[in-house]
């Protein structure tokens, strides 16, 4: 914990700047004219750097979130490309020039998609709560990921899965079924209630086939 300097009439106490080391008060003018810009930046955004928005969103917001380690690597990502730049220089080109940059080194869409989200969550964040009156060049930039590949279980990987779930039927009784229906109908587990219907003590799923992203069809397993 730093040392308040004494209140003498060798200092200044708004600042703490000794008057022996500025006779003519420019020190402490420059520091009360820096304060002066680093509370309006804040309050307003009128001058306000990536910086500033950064340090804000991290300190007030990123702590907040599940993963807040996620926000930390985009935001270094984002550091050496836009620190020092005012808000209002960072426009469209230099949103496209930093994703095309960042494309060419490799990066995949799925990290560069974090990177952009936490921008225009930060700045949607400052137009909101702080008020402040920027735009969004961030918005709507979010790239294409490839569709996740789709793995069938194997008849021993679906047969562990069942056993798993019957131990645990004192506490999920639904579990097992749950899952049996899944495996027997090819509908993902949000898809079920929507599509399986108790008819007569049996569940009945209301087409046999179904489309999948990109148009791929696939017909439900007879059995495990």
């Amino acid at each position: 914990m730093g040392v308040l300097p004494q209140r003498t009439s060798s200092t200044r106490r708004s600042t703490g700047v000794p008057i022996t080391d500025d006779p003519q008060g420019l020190k402490a003018q420059a520091i009360r004219a820096s304060w002066r810009t680093e509370r309006h930046a804040e309050t307003t955004g009128e001058g306000a750097t990536f910086d500033d928005l950064m340090m804000l969103y991290l300190d007030q917001v990123t702590p907040t979130k599940r993963a807040p380690d996620r926000d930390h690597w985009s935001a270094k990502a984002l550091f050496p490309v836009f620190s020092g730049k005012h808000l209002n220089d960072i426009g469209a080109a230099e949103v496209r020039g930093y994703i095309a940059s960042r494309t060419a080194k490799g990066i995949e869409p799925g990290t560069l998609n974090k990177e952009i989200g936490l921008m225009s969550a930060a700045i949607n964040w400052a137009r909101r709560e702080l008020e402040w009156e920027i735009l969004n060049p961030w918005e709507s930039r979010r790239l294409m990921e490839p569709a996740g590949r789709n793995r069938w279980l194997t008849p021993e990987e679906a047969e562990r899965l069942l056993a798993t779930a019957e131990t645990r039927k004192d506490r999920y009784p639904w579990l097992h079924d749950f899952i049996r229906l899944g495996l027997h109908s090819g509908l993902q587990p949000g898809e079920m209630p929507g599509r399986a219907h108790i008819n007569g003590g049996s569940f009945c799923v209301s087409d046999r086939f179904r489309n999948w992203a990109g148009g791929e069809q696939r017909k439900p397993v007879d059995r495990v």
